[in-house]
């Protein structure tokens, strides 16, 4: 007899369950999403994208010319007994484009680039910032770390696929 007394309580728990989890109703939905403040974007400083895939030339044409960070480093161009030494592979040019510092390492005798790092700490801003997506066919994005700490990136690296 002690069953039966409770079996109709039953029934109206697991009703009261099922009500408390259902799906939102859009109100509530609405209200959820405008509470929750939208992620800042970051302007496009430069459009990383466009430039994958350009010769040092090329590239120096549209985002200006080149400027070493340090006078102690190699000029933007090997000179003779630099190019015969190094046979130009490794050559770095560094650019500044709305804020933004872009290192760009191409091989002095070819021309062609070989990476393209956009410097930050923040890899969501960098992201943003160089307009890049980390699903492209046509490049691949890797975080680039200092040697001494690799959890903490110094900036993201751009190759080109092809």
């Amino acid at each position: 007899m002690r069953l039966n007394r409770y079996a109709f309580l039953l029934p109206g728990l697991l009703l009261g369950l099922a009500s408390c989890m259902g799906t939102q109703s859009a109100v509530e939905t609405k209200a959820a999403t405008a509470t929750r403040p939208a992620k800042p974007t970051q302007p496009v400083a430069v459009d990383v994208t466009q430039l994958v895939g350009l010769s040092i030339d090329e590239l120096r044409q549209v985002l200006g010319p080149a400027h070493e960070a340090s006078t102690s480093k190699p000029g933007l161009e090997p000179t003779p007994a630099e190019l015969k030494l190094t046979n130009g592979e490794g050559w770095i040019n560094t650019f500044e484009r709305n804020g933004q510092t872009i290192i760009v390492a191409f091989h002095a005798r070819t021309r062609k680039v070989r990476d393209i790092v956009l410097v930050g700490t923040n890899e969501e801003e960098l992201l943003q910032r160089g307009n890049l997506s980390l699903t492209s066919s046509r490049y691949i994005v890797l975080p680039f770390t200092q040697s001494d700490s690799a959890a903490n990136i110094s900036g993201l690296r751009v190759v080109a696929r092809n």
